[in-house]
């Protein structure tokens, strides 16, 4: 299994992109896909609607698959170009516009967790994520490359194998 990548096999070359992650052991394999139906055969979307203790949950939706549906509609937006669309506008006003709004929503982060409320704090966090995924689509930047950022910081740190310093007393 190690180095296994799944790939969806569809008509254009930009449909054919990655989709699945290993885990570094390897002992399991994440695959992100958006099924037609239910998965399972109690016609849940999932059978991961359990928790460990086995009490029945509501299936939570991960946040990568919501922030990558965002960014994908966020895309959608631009590439429309309509006159009546708040992102497309915040797209069009460039990286001034868009931070600008990023710096206001990260106040008002701020303020919330100030005034020590959840609600509050939820809900400008995900203006903040809304804005930040916008100038990722006008920097083009994709989401991978956060997660592939992300995914790095939580690997153990090991120096480049060609940067390591000599023993002490030896040269180089």
């Amino acid at each position: 299994m190690r180095g296994l990548i799944c790939r969806r096999a569809m008509g254009s070359e930009q449909d054919n992109q990655n989709t699945g992650w290993q885990d570094p052991k390897p002992t399991a394999l994440l695959v992100l896909a958006e099924p037609d139906g239910p998965t399972c055969h109690t016609a849940k979307p999932s059978c991961f609607h359990r928790h460990l203790n086995d009490r029945l949950t509501e299936q939570r939706v991960p946040a990568v698959s919501i922030l990558t549906r965002l960014a994908d509609t966020i895309r959608q937006r631009g590439q429309e170009q309509s006159e009546t669309s708040y992102t497309a506008k915040l797209l069009r006003g460039g990286v001034d516009r868009i931070g600008k709004k990023i710096g206001e929503e990260a106040t008002e982060v701020v303020i919330a967790a100030k005034n020590n409320s959840a609600a509050e704090l939820t809900y400008e966090v995900a203006d903040l994520f809304y804005h930040s995924l916008v100038l990722l689509e006008h920097q083009q930047v994709p989401l991978e490359a956060i997660w592939n950022e992300l995914l790095r910081r939580t690997q153990p740190q090991q120096p480049p194998a060609d940067t390591a310093l000599p023993p002490s007393g030896e040269s180089q």
